[in-house]
Parts: structure tokens; C-alpha cells; sequence
């Protein structure tokens, strides 16, 4: 910058806590001052300068910076598929990334500091040259002295251009401190990573020995099919049995230490569906509670041996908990106690006593839910070990007081091999009995409901007059016929059935005018009148009787049900050795009525 290129009079203001220059005068010429030889830069400025050039040169440092925040600017969109844990490894190099950037822009304001005081440094010294080739000494003392407040004022400038590279310098130290920081912070970062990432793995593995142990201990000696809808146990229809229902729920419900009872035995003749009370249960304690079920099905030779009974217990008790917070405390303590060896799975006793621990363990893990066990049809326990099963139960009885929401639910019929040994401990209070009597008001009345509700589908079915048909003092008779036995009401509206899909409504009255006849009260009596109806050429033909008598006896004493198919191939009936084999599917369709009533 020129002399020439100067304006005749500054128009800025003066710098603060300067004092303003001369103003600009024509008097005669005088000496010049001294400080137009000794006046130069500030030595702060010309310091700071020289410490910035030789630790940050442009060849290193800066083009370094300005590459990195280049490719930092072209990755951003990038910066989101960096996992944020277990690490915050994602928001630790956004502001790494933030630090360089701003280091860039620091170095760059850097280089437009120097270069502004360098302007100025050469635009002096073509001033310096113009008072050197002046012809006349008035012009450059006056020049000099009007050029007083520019020279304060390019202090001030160099002043604030030191302070300036030196508050930069720090600056950029400490962002290079940071990122040191930061990179020290992601090396430990990873380390506690690995840490973790080899307790989780430990964690893993331990989880997986003990699940493979307690499957070999537990799951193979349990036995599959043992839910209510595996064993096709139907709960109860809608609107039944509600009383009963709500007595038990209230037992459930009750987790007093002083009124609490852990074991509930729910008695009652065979078809008054105390199977289907219990599927009511389970459906009524899915949610909310640990629910364990066991259905036994005389049908099914797997549900009936007793030594399997507590192994399956223990280990449906341990899946159904693994859903809520106790499951895995519930699989550390039964891994330990197997692995002391405290207990067996091999006998029935152990692993009643490892079903106790279990129960215990479970209920104190999770105070406030009820631990249910709904195990229906003890009585269809394999004959011979059915005393001694029962037994074991009962001395079970006084184990849980100090658990009062362990709650075990057992069903059967009050057969004396169970009444013997659960007798004591009902009159100690141990146990609570509910005995379902098929006499009562509330039995009578549901029976009529199902009644009513089947016959109406039936009526549907063939176009009846439902308004009129059956009618509600022949519903009455049917009702008070049943004797308070779902059973009876289920295949009663069964036969009915029957007997119109194979006649059709002419035959209406004649079905309907059979149930009037007093004897048909009871089940036994209904069944001889189904066979009666279903075979009636056994009494007079020698045959028909044979047949009717070799398959309804294999299949009443076959230990496990088989396939129509299969029975046909192992009695291979024929009436002659060149005759055709008996169509086995025609016999059994006509026993439908009696061999899927749907009861129990």
C-alpha cells in the first residue's frame, strides 16, 4: 500500500485509552521527532508471530487440519451408523470431530492475522520511504506529526493481533490435549468393552452349562401333552359353575400367614366336571401369577406313572417362571442344590422334596404373585401305585406354611386309596375340600344351562322351532334326569343328536318320549340305551355279538389308545378266513356318542 493511496484526513475514531495525535498544521518547519527513527512494530506482536511460525508451519500442521476437517465435512452423514453403546463411542468422535474443525479455523484465522499486519508493515515502510524521498522538511514533520493517531492505532492493532496468536496457540494445545484425551478415553473405553464384552461371554456360557444340566436332570424324566388342551379337557361352559369358580379364586387370592392354605383337593362322583373346573382355573391364573399345570389322562400311559409326577413339576415350574424376574434366581438355586447333590430326581420321594424347594424358592422370589399348581386327576394314576402317590402328596400338605402364596390345586373322586391319607391332614387344616355336590340348587341349574344351550344349536341345526322345541317342561324333565351330571346332559344331547342325523325329525317325539321313562336317570342307563341303539343285532346274531364283544373289549382294556387303523391290523376280524375284515371305522363311529362325550 502507497502513500499516494492515504487519505488527507483520518476519519477513524481514536482507539480507546489513547490520546489523540496532533491535528494537522501548516506552521513552519521543525525538527522531526526523535520516534521517527525509533518507532517500530510491537515487539509482543513480532514475538508472538515468530513462536506461531516456527511451531505451527504451514507445510505441517495446517494443511494437516484442513485435510482432516475436509474429510470430516464429506463423512458426517456417516456419523450415525457408529454404535452408541456399550460405549458412547458415536458422540466421543462427533466432538473430536468438532475440536479438529474448530483447530482448522483457529489456523486459518491465523494466517488472515498475519497477513492484515503485514499489509500494514509494508504499507509503513512505503511511508517511511515517502518521508525519505520528501524535498522539503516542513511537509514531513507536519506529515509525521498528523500521522501521530495512525501510529497509536497501529499499536493498538499489533497488541490485539498478539494477544490474539497467543490466545490461539493456547487454543490449538488444548484441542490437541483433548484429542490426546479423548483417544486415551476410547483405548479405555474399548478395554472396559472387552472386560464386559468377556464377563457377558462367562456369563453365557455358565447360563448354558447350568440349562444343559438341569435338562438332563429335569427334562428328560419330564413328560410331555400335560395341558388342559393337550389332554382335550374343555373348560367350563359360560355361566357355570361360577360359585365353585369363586370359592377357589378367593383360595388363590389368599396370602394371609394366618388364614392362608396352600393345598386345595376338589372331590367329586365322575362326571360332575371337575376337569373342566380346573381348565377354568388355569385360564383365570394365566396373567399375573406362576402357573404350572398337569393334566392326567388315564388314556394317555405317559401322564399316569407317578415317578414322572414331581420331575414334571419342577420343571414346568421352572420354564413358567423364566418369563417373570425369578426365573433365573429359580435356575442358579436348582443347579446348585442338583450339583450338591442334595436332592434326586430318581425316586418319587427326592423329587417331591426337590418340587418342595423348588415351590419355596419360586414363592419367596416373587412375594406378591401366587404360585398355582393345578394337577387334575390324581385318581387316574396308574392303579397299583396310586395309594402310595396320594400318600406322598398328603405329606406334603404341612411343608409350605411359611410360603402362603404357594398354592397346589388337586382333583379326583373321592376314591378311598386317596380319602385314607388326605383324611388327617383335612382335619388338621391343612388342606381345604371343596366337595362339588350334584344334588344342589346351583348344579342343577348349570346342567339345565348346558342343556338348553345344546339342544338349541340341535334345533338350529334341523330346522326345529327352537321357541317350542324341546320346550321347558320337557328341558325341566331332561334336568332333573341328568341329576346334576354334565356328563349325562353332554351325551344325552349327543344321542339326540345321533338319532336325528340318522332319521331325521320324524323320529323327534320317540327320542324325547324316552327320557320321560324314570329309568333313564343315571349314567349307566343312558349308556345300555346308546349301545342298545347303536348295536341292536348283537342279542340275535351270533356274529354282530362277537364282533361288538372283541372290539369294544380292546379298546376298554388297551393300556395306550391306537389309530382306528391300527386296530383293525391287530384284531384282523374276520367271519370267515376268505371273508372281508369287519370295517372297524363303521363300529367306532356308532360308539361316538359314548367315546367323545367331552366331559372330563
Amino acid at each position: 500500500m502507497g502513500i499516494a493511496n492515504l487519505p488527507a484526513t483520518p476519519t477513524l475514531r481514536p482507539p480507546k485509552n489513547k490520546k489523540r495525535g496532533p491535528s494537522i498544521t501548516t506552521e513552519s518547519a521543525q525538527s522531526p521527532p526523535e520516534e521517527t527513527e525509533n518507532w517500530k512494530f510491537n515487539a509482543k506482536f513480532l514475538t508472538a508471530l515468530s513462536q506461531w511460525t516456527l511451531q505451527n508451519p504451514e507445510d505441517s500442521f495446517d494443511r494437516i487440519l484442513q485435510r482432516v476437517s475436509k474429510a470430516i465435512d464429506a463423512g458426517k452423514d456417516h456419523f450415525n451408523l457408529i454404535p452408541d453403546a456399550p460405549f458412547p463411542a458415536r458422540s466421543l468422535i462427533q466432538s473430536l470431530a468438532q475440536i479438529i474443525q474448530l483447530g482448522a479455523k483457529i489456523s486459518s484465522a491465523k494466517v488472515e492475522v498475519r497477513n492484515f499486519v503485514m499489509d500494514i508493515q509494508r504499507w509503513v515502510n512505503g511511508l517511511q520511504s515517502s518521508f525519505d524521498k520528501a524535498g522539503k522538511r516542513g511537509f514531513t514533520t507536519r506529515t509525521w506529526s498528523n500521522l501521530a493517531y495512525m501510529r497509536s492505532l497501529i499499536d493498538e492493532i499489533c497488541d490485539w493481533a498478539a494477544a490474539r496468536l497467543t490466545q490461539s496457540f493456547i487454543l490449538i494445545s488444548e484441542g490437541l490435549d483433548a484429542i490426546h484425551y479423548g483417544q486415551n478415553q476410547i483405548v479405555h473405553a474399548i478395554e472396559n468393552l472387552k472386560k464386559a464384552q468377556y464377563e457377558q461371554l462367562k456369563s453365557i456360557l455358565e447360563e448354558q452349562e447350568r440349562r444343559r444340566f438341569l435338562e438332563d436332570e429335569l427334562r428328560a424324566h419330564a413328560v410331555k401333552n400335560i395341558t388342559h388342551d393337550s389332554q382335550n379337557k374343555q373348560p367350563c361352559y359360560p355361566g357355570t359353575r361360577r360359585e365353585i369358580l369363586n370359592e377357589i379364586q378367593a383360595w388363590i387370592n389368599d396370602h394371609s400367614k394366618d388364614t392362608s392354605q396352600n393345598f386345595l383337593w376338589l372331590t367329586g362322583p365322575p362326571g360332575c366336571g371337575k376337569s373342566a373346573i380346573a381348565a377354568s382355573i388355569v385360564q383365570e391364573c394365566e396373567r399375573g401369577n406362576i402357573l404350572i399345570q398337569f393334566f392326567v389322562n388315564r388314556n394317555d400311559l405317559n401322564t399316569t406313572n407317578p415317578n414322572s409326577y414331581f420331575q414334571t413339576l419342577t420343571w414346568e415350574l421352572l420354564r413358567s417362571s423364566e418369563s417373570l424376574e425369578p426365573g433365573l434366581s429359580l435356575e442358579h438355586h436348582l443347579h446348585d442344590v442338583l450339583k450338591r447333590r442334595e436332592f434326586s430326581v430318581n425316586t418319587p420321594d427326592c423329587a417331591a422334596e426337590l418340587f418342595i424347594e423348588a415351590i419355596s424358592k419360586a414363592t419367596n422370589d416373587a412375594p406378591q404373585a401366587a404360585v398355582v399348581i393345578i394337577f387334575d386327576g390324581l385318581d387316574e394314576t396308574a392303579r397299583e401305585h396310586l395309594e402310595d402317590t396320594a400318600t406322598l402328596f398328603s405329606q406334603l400338605f404341612a411343608r409350605l406354611h411359611d410360603h402362603p402364596n404357594a398354592k397346589v390345586l388337586i382333583s379326583s373322586r373321592s376314591e378311598d386309596a386317596i380319602l385314607k391319607p388326605f383324611r388327617d391332614a383335612i382335619q388338621n387344616g391343612n388342606i381345604k375340600e371343596i366337595q362339588i355336590n350334584t344334588s344342589d340348587s346351583n348344579s342343577c341349574r348349570d346342567v339345565k344351562m348346558v342343556l338348553e344351550r345344546r339342544l338349541t344349536k340341535i334345533a338350529m341345526r334341523y330346522n326345529l322351532p327352537s321357541a317350542v322345541w324341546p320346550g321347558d317342561h320337557r328341558l325341566e324333565k331332561l334336568a332333573g334326569r341328568a341329576s346334576g351330571l354334565f356328563i349325562w346332559a353332554v351325551t344325552a344331547s349327543n344321542y339326540i343328536d345321533m338319532r336325528l342325523r340318522h332319521r331325521g325329525t320324524e323320529i323327534l317325539q320317540s327320542v324325547l318320549d324316552q327320557f320321560d321313562n324314570q329309568a333313564m336317570t343315571g349314567i349307566n342307563t343312558l349308556y345300555r340305551e346308546i349301545l342298545e341303539f347303536s348295536y341292536p343285532k348283537v342279542i340275535t346274531d351270533q356274529w354282530s355279538f362277537e364282533t361288538f364283544r372283541r372290539l369294544l373289549g380292546a379298546i376298554i382294556v388297551l393300556r395306550e389308545p391306537m389309530t382306528i387303523g391300527d386296530l383293525g391290523d391287530f384284531l384282523d376280524l374276520r367271519e370267515s378266513p376268505e371273508g372281508n375284515r369287519v370295517d372297524v371305522k363303521n363300529f367306532v363311529e356308532h360308539l361316538r356318542t359314548l367315546l367323545m362325550n367331552g366331559s372330563e
